[in-house]
């Protein structure tokens, strides 16, 4: 079997499959790529890069002569540091099946390279998703920007597996991802682009993991859902990850419903001036004090222990009783980073309840909204 393929091609491709792929001690197998038929398109191989809950798939576009190709595995690492160091040029793969063994040369201008691959059989398999799956399409962009805007907030709390993923929502009013840690939550609505009842929690990894894979051109992914796997499949690659079991909390009750002592604030103004004054608090208690009266906002911050503090005022607009609430100085930061606009408002009713922050004159048909627990005033 010969397999001839462009550099650049096949590097790009092993990069985004490797990205799966960790160290293992208890199924070193796993540190490895598989290569096999691609089935679904004739002038095309398929790798596949996997870790104890899921798999990525990508396709491989290189010219292929002989007999059948036989499923093959390699050492991840070495392959993708043997082609990084190869100028652009076509690689010409051969590949030897043995008995016990598959036997892998390749040979470019310079020179050659020879390793060993295992049998197929070897490799860990994931199941198929059946037909009858429930499936939807979703435009890219958005799964993408919905992924972004919640991953970051979730937990990692193994007495609370449901709450280490995103909540993925659709109904036929829009499409809704969720993430939070219990004490900050994130969701990000887009409508009117819903479609049949469909809902799953996706784990963090692979949240994160996609970020990093998606394009963010104007394209159309397939999420294909099972009792047991989601899968997510892309013109370049497929994702498939199992699914957290249980059930997810209730988010739409935990929305502040009663916060009508509102703030607009400049956002990045906001985030430098948090991050000037917190510099003096307490690092065990990150505790910064935000006091709205009238058109200014006094951020406030100290460390009794070593006598250290500083406050600020930023000019807003706040037409309501003066209040006074604190929050972590670490997830107000990461709160208003998430957000794109100049603007944000930041909603509350009394020190103990949660605060509302929601972007000002966001994009028409998606509403991003976040939720920060508030801290003891000391």
């Amino acid at each position: 079997m010969k397999i001839t393929v462009s550099k650049s091609e096949l590097q790009s491709k092993l990069k985004l499959v490797g990205r799966i792929i960790q160290p293992q001690k208890t199924n070193p197998i796993l540190e490895d790529f598989l290569f096999g038929i691609d089935y679904q398109r004739d002038d095309a191989i398929s790798v596949t890069g996997s870790d104890e809950s899921g798999m990525i798939l990508a396709h491989i576009e290189c010219k292929v002569e002989g007999d059948d190709l036989p499923g093959f595995t390699t050492p991840a690492k070495t392959l993708l540091e043997a082609v990084a160091e190869i100028p652009e040029q076509p690689l010409i793969f051969t590949v030897t099946k043995n008995t016990e063994r598959i036997d892998i040369s390749c040979k470019y201008a310079a020179g050659r390279f020879d390793i060993v691959g295992s049998v197929m059989e070897l490799y860990t398999k994931y199941a198929e998703i059946p037909d009858d799956s429930v499936k939807t399409s979703i435009d890219a962009g958005d799964l993408l920007e919905g992924v972004r805007r919640t991953y970051p907030f979730c937990a990692n709390d193994e007495l609370r597996p449901v709450m280490n993923g995103i909540y993925f929502d659709q109904t036929e009013e829009g499409v809704t991802y969720v993430g939070t840690n219990g004490t900050v939550l994130t969701i990000a609505e887009f409508y009117p682009k819903g479609g049949e009842y469909i809902s799953f929690i996706l784990p963090s990894k692979a949240a994160k993991m996609l970020t990093a894979i998606l394009p963010s051109v104007d394209d159309v992914v397939d999420i294909l859902v099972s009792s047991a796997a989601v899968r997510i499949q892309h013109t370049v690659f497929s994702l498939q990850y199992r699914q957290i079991d249980g059930r997810y909390p209730n988010y739409r009750s935990v929305i502040p419903d009663s916060n009508n002592k509102c703030a607009t604030v400049d956002r990045l103004g906001l985030i430098a001036a948090v991050k000037r004054v917190s510099i003096f608090g307490n690092d065990s208690y990150p505790l910064v004090r935000l006091s709205f009266t009238g058109d200014n906002l006094t951020i406030y911050a100290q460390d009794i222990d070593y006598s250290t503090s500083a406050n600020e005022t930023l000019p807003i607009h706040y037409a309501n009783d003066p209040i006074e609430i604190g929050f972590s100085s670490t997830k107000l930061i990461e709160l208003l980073q998430n957000a794109i606009t100049d603007e944000v408002e930041i909603s509350l009713s009394d020190p103990s309840r949660a605060g509302l922050i929601r972007e000002v004159k966001n994009s028409a048909g998606r509403d991003i909204t976040m939720i920060i627990m508030p801290l003891t005033l000391q």
